[in-house]
């Protein structure tokens, strides 16, 4: 029996590392934790969680990889000396967590304190830099809408040493944009892009995000022809991978400032499906913000548009024939009560007011 189930166990490994990144192989290494724990070998469902805690990030399900991340550090805890193998990797993913926690209005703030704490103790018990919980901590602060927080945590974050790690300077260069945008300073949010935008860091993803950051602070400078190249070489880095949602927002957003609408509404078609399927909230509320910025400038031309939207889509119509009017409605009704959702959570009344505002430059 127990060589039956390591078997299947190790099949489905198999299975899951010969593909991409990506749903399907985040639901086959998760189909492994039942079956390890049916053969009841601690070791071995570490291993099963682990590697989901370790994909699930980069195959858009980072909840899956939080509840993996919480019940392995847990583990270790317990036994530091039988788990020591994995300790390297928990420590790395600990900013990975905090990063992700934002996308979740269910995770209060009193979790998200505790996982700073636990950070805090494990990096300084290694001697590492806190930079990280800084960087993590503003860029929460940033995306809630919170300048108090991120004002106390400028200072924190700028003066703890640097991880010299390329990729590591990178993201924090993407959060570092975010948070200039927020208080206003466009011209040093386009500066403090130029690495990125130039590809000199290595590092997944860039420039990828980082094209869709610059366009608000471009277009609010009136610099529309860097911001039109970004926009095109932007989206075709991102327009197949359904994990740059909330950045497919952005570009709606943008493409309705300057007037594109139809483009627009392609974006809006094409990823509506990747919207209705996501976990990852935060993000579908800012792809939901874009497309209704999209639809009521749609709106403003006409009162139907033929759309090949999903028949996941629960307004979804045979016909093709869509109401604009009824779509912004169905709209309204997913991102009214979510946006409440962040603000209380957050403690500031910011998704409601302020970042629709700022998504209708």
């Amino acid at each position: 029996m127990n060589n039956s189930l390591e078997n299947q166990i190790h099949a489905l490994w198999d299975e899951a590392f010969s593909l991409p990144y990506g749903e399907v192989q985040v639901n086959l290494l998760e189909q492994a934790i039942p079956l390890a724990e049916e053969l009841r070998d601690l070791d071995v469902n570490f291993h099963a969680r682990f590697l989901v805690l370790q994909t699930g990030f980069f195959g858009g399900h980072a909840e899956k990889s939080l509840t993996q991340f919480a019940w392995c550090l847990a583990q270790y805890e317990r036994d530091p000396v039988r788990f020591e193998q994995y300790y390297n990797s928990l420590l790395v993913n600990f900013p990975n967590v905090l990063v992700c926690v934002d996308e979740f209005p269910q995770i209060n703030m009193r979790q998200i304190e505790s996982l700073r704490s636990q950070m805090t103790t494990h990096f300084r018990q290694n001697g590492l830099s806190l930079r990280s919980l800084y960087s993590t901590t503003l860029l929460f602060a940033t995306r809630a809408g919170d300048l108090a927080t991120a004002a106390e945590t400028l200072p924190l974050y700028r003066n703890a040493p640097h991880d010299q790690a390329p990729h590591t300077r990178a993201a924090e260069i993407d959060r570092e944009i975010e948070y200039y945008d927020l208080i206003g300073d466009m011209e040093t949010a386009i500066e403090t892009a130029g690495p990125n935008l130039r590809r000199e860091l290595s590092a997944a993803e860039v420039p990828h995000r980082v094209m869709a950051y610059v366009l608000r602070p471009l277009a609010t400078l009136s610099r529309y022809d860097e911001a039109d190249d970004y926009q095109r070489r932007g989206y075709r880095l991102i327009r197949n991978n359904p994990t740059f949602l909330l950045h497919f927002g952005l570009h709606m957003s943008y493409l309705v400032h300057r007037g594109r609408i139809d483009e627009a509404m392609r974006i809006f078609e094409r990823h509506l499906s990747a919207a209705l399927e996501t976990r990852l909230l935060r993000s579908q509320y800012l792809f939901y913000l874009g497309a209704r910025r999209t639809l009521t400038a749609a709106a403003e031309r006409t009162d139907v548009w033929k759309l090949n939207l999903p028949r996941t889509f629960p307004a979804y119509d045979e016909s093709g024939q869509y109401d604009l009017a009824e779509l912004i409605a169905w709209i309204d009704g997913v991102i009214q009560p979510l946006g409440a959702r962040f603000d209380q959570r957050n403690g500031v009344q910011y998704f409601t007011q302020r970042l629709i505002e700022r998504m209708s430059y």
